[in-house]
């Protein structure tokens, strides 16, 4: 923003604020945002996050095609069975916490989610289960549970 002379003091402090908020935040990075998406919907949640937590908002990848009918039908069976699969990410430093925004498959979590948390623990993890109409049923260990249920979702306004 090019301030000058001219300009109101309103406008000059609100500048002030938000470039002082900026700096608190990229200083004390609070938390490290993680996502696992098929549609889309948890990667958008997790950009809203991470942009008001002035971060990045990570992927988990798997490197699977889960994309059409039967994308959704193998997906579904595969978190059905408890499966795990390989998952790419930027490993987080022990001492994070992490926020982690995921589908729910067949009420439970997605392979490549399962294996995540199986290295990383979930202690240390908010987790932000979305879906249309069901909740998360393995519920147990995580620091904090935000359910997004819903056809029409957002990002919590606190965490």
């Amino acid at each position: 923003m090019n301030l000058s002379l001219n300009s109101s003091p309103y406008i000059i402090k609100q500048t002030a604020l938000s470039i002082s908020l900026r700096a608190v935040c990229l200083i004390f990075r609070l938390f490290l945002i993680y996502y696992f998406t098929r549609t889309g919907r948890s990667k958008a949640i997790a950009e809203e996050l991470a942009a008001r937590y002035c971060t990045k908002a990570r992927e988990i990848a798997d490197d699977v095609d889960w994309q059409g009918p039967g994308g959704y039908i193998k997906a579904g069976y595969k978190a059905f069975r408890g499966e795990a699969l390989p998952a790419r990410y930027k490993k987080p430093y022990d001492n994070e916490e992490l926020i982690l925004v995921f589908p729910v498959w067949a009420s439970t979590l997605p392979p490549a989610v399962r294996t995540f948390l199986e290295k990383e623990g979930r202690k240390r993890v908010i987790c932000i289960p979305t879906s249309i109409g069901s909740k998360l049923k393995d519920r147990e260990g995580f620091a904090k549970i935000i359910d997004l249920v819903g056809k029409k979702i957002a990002a919590p306004l606190s965490i």
